[in-house]
């Protein structure tokens, strides 16, 4: 379920497999926002933005993901 709970696992998650996997970037934030925020999203979609950094190569951007839930 989308609780505050889940998204600071899947936060923390990102970060580990960041730090694992690419230790040259830093995780500046990272955002969820469902439809309780956004009215425009549908129930079951997530946005999610991440905004980062390559400090040696002195570069900041961002991703931004919808993700959907669907169920069968």
């Amino acid at each position: 379920p989308m609780s505050e709970k889940t998204f600071f696992e899947v936060k923390q998650e990102i970060e580990n497999q960041v730090q694992t996997f690419m230790p040259f970037l830093k995780i500046n934030s990272i955002d969820f926002i469902t439809s309780k925020e956004d009215t425009q999203l549908p129930d079951n979609q997530l946005y999610v933005s991440i905004s980062y950094s390559a400090p040696s190569i002195n570069l900041t951007d961002n991703i931004q993901l919808v993700v959907n839930n669907y169920e069968f």
